[in-house]
């Protein structure tokens, strides 16, 4: 299964985890995958922002090993507030 450009649009890069991640652990559970099968994520970080503290958002929130991980920066987004999209590819 492929979850396409979770975002959100909230004050921070925490607060805007903190609603992206539950949201895909939902869509994992809804197609019968969990975080356990997941193969691929990939995550498009605004240029604003810091590397370091998505990984350490992400590892505190997301306890499984992913295989492979990616991050691209980028300058914007479709709405002004989005500092992050996050893909997710996993097996059901």
């Amino acid at each position: 299964m492929f979850l396409s450009g979770v975002t959100a649009i909230l004050p921070t890069i925490e607060d805007q985890l903190a609603n992206i991640l539950p949201r895909i652990s939902g869509s994992l559970s809804d197609a019968g995958s969990s975080w356990e099968r997941v193969a691929k994520v990939s995550f498009y970080l605004h240029r604003s922002e810091s590397l370091d503290k998505l990984r350490a958002i992400f590892q505190e929130a997301v306890k499984n090993d992913i295989p492979q991980t990616e991050c691209a920066f980028v300058d914007g987004y479709s709405n002004p507030g989005k500092l992050i999209e996050i893909e997710v590819t996993a097996t059901v």
